[in-house]
């Protein structure tokens, strides 16, 4: 592979045998595309999860007896391990498909309309948004690395190469826009600092989170409080699935109706 900006094929031998220059190439389980377009990258992810999702939710509604919360965390250590591995290095290639699927997903395993905004469906199920959890495993990989460059002259030398990279820049930006300066974290004992800018990155998603669920189809409507990081109770205490949906329905406002089913059926 030749990465350039440009598809330009070469002819290489090698004692007489022709080497093959290739577009893509899969290595270490993130694919490479020869001009560092990572398109191609969240494209197959997202592919690798699909196939992944459909098993488990056809599991969920026959032998998972519905249960909420199982099926969670089935989701966070299968599906999202496959949508965001490696994503400290294709991060500025981060698309919102990603964000969409995992909603339609959600609105799949309960079997919600969409007027049910993904941002309610978070703070109902205590998630955050798969951009947020991105960033989260970036700076903190970002912050390991320049902590435990310290001793290691390769390290030292790499990071203080006069070039500053677009990755660098976004992600100082990044820890600029949940309110806390880079060159005072890097001046500080690392301990404590990724979990001070996990803290504050996942507060401002919340707020941002809260000021986008002022719908109809929201708790919000009956003037009901979301729950705090955490999900809602109902989801735990109800066991029977017929119980617990029928309070979804009930506290998201979507109770099935002449009017909705002619609007989705898209009559009148």
């Amino acid at each position: 592979m030749v990465f350039a900006k440009t598809w330009n094929p070469k002819t290489w031998k090698i004692e007489g045998s022709v080497i093959q220059q290739v577009k893509s190439f899969r290595y270490l389980g993130l694919l490479f595309h020869y001009n560092l377009n990572w398109n191609f990258h969240c494209a197959s992810a997202l592919t690798r999860a699909k196939s992944s999702s459909a098993a488990i939710v056809k599991f969920f509604f026959h032998n998972g007896n519905q249960y909420v919360p199982a099926v969670l965390q089935i989701f966070q250590a299968k599906i999202l391990s496959q949508l965001l591995y490696g994503a400290p290095i294709w991060i500025l290639s981060y698309k919102d498909k990603l964000d969409s699927f995992y909603a339609c997903l959600l609105r799949r395993v309960l079997g919600i309309p969409k007027s049910v905004r993904y941002e309610v469906l978070c703070l109902e199920l205590g998630l955050h948004k798969l951009e947020s959890i991105a960033w989260s495993f970036t700076l903190k990989y970002w912050l390991n690395l320049f902590f435990r460059s310290q001793g290691n002259n390769q390290i030292v030398d790499l990071l203080s190469d006069s070039y500053i990279s677009r990755w660098l820049l976004a992600v100082s930006h990044k820890i600029r826009s949940i309110g806390m300066d880079l060159e005072s974290l890097l001046n500080s004992d690392g301990k404590h600092i990724f979990h001070l800018c996990r803290l504050c990155l996942y507060d401002i998603k919340r707020q941002q989170l809260l000021s986008s669920s002022q719908w109809t189809c929201s708790p919000k409507f009956y003037g009901l409080a979301f729950p705090l990081n955490r999900m809602a109770s109902f989801f735990v205490k109800l066991t029977s699935p017929r119980l617990r949906r029928a309070f979804m329905l009930a506290r998201w406002n979507i109770f099935p109706s002449s009017y909705t089913e002619g609007w989705y059926k898209k009559i009148g």
